[in-house]
C-alpha cells in the first residue's frame, strides 16, 4: 500500500469508526438549523478536517500510536486533503457547500495551513 493510500484509508477508517464524526457531520448537513445551503466555504472544509483528525487513532483502527499520530499524521497536507475530500465526496449531495466541483484540495490544505500558522 502506498502512503498515499494510507491516508485514504485513515480517513476511510475515521469516518466509519469515530462514533460522532459521520454522525455529527450527517446531522448537520441534512438540517437547516447547524449549516444552511450554500454556507460551507472550502476553507471550512479544511478546517472541519483537521478538527475530525484530532482522534485517538488506536480507538478507530489505525495501528498509530497517538504520539506518532500527532507528530506525524494530523498537521500533515496529505492527511488533512484525504480527510477533507473523504467529507466533501459524502457530503456534497446535501449541497451546504458553496463550491461546486472539488478543488485542488492539496494547494487548498497547504494555503489553509501557512494562514494558520500565521
Amino acid at each position: 500500500m502506498t502512503e498515499e493510500n494510507n491516508f485514504d484509508d485513515y480517513a476511510s477508517k475515521i469516518w466509519d469508526n469515530e462514533p460522532s464524526v459521520a454522525k455529527d457531520r450527517i446531522r448537520w448537513h441534512t438540517s437547516n438549523y447547524h449549516i444552511k445551503a450554500g454556507q460551507l466555504t472550502i476553507d471550512d472544509t479544511i478546517a472541519d478536517a483537521l478538527e475530525v483528525l484530532d482522534i485517538i487513532p488506536e480507538e478507530v483502527g489505525i495501528s498509530v500510536s497517538t504520539e506518532e499520530w500527532q507528530k506525524k499524521y494530523m498537521d500533515d497536507p496529505r492527511m488533512i486533503v484525504a480527510m477533507a475530500k473523504l467529507i466533501y465526496r459524502k457530503l456534497n449531495k446535501h449541497e451546504r457547500y458553496n463550491f461546486n466541483h472539488e478543488p485542488n484540495w492539496e494547494a487548498v490544505a497547504i494555503e489553509y495551513m501557512k494562514k494558520e500558522a500565521g
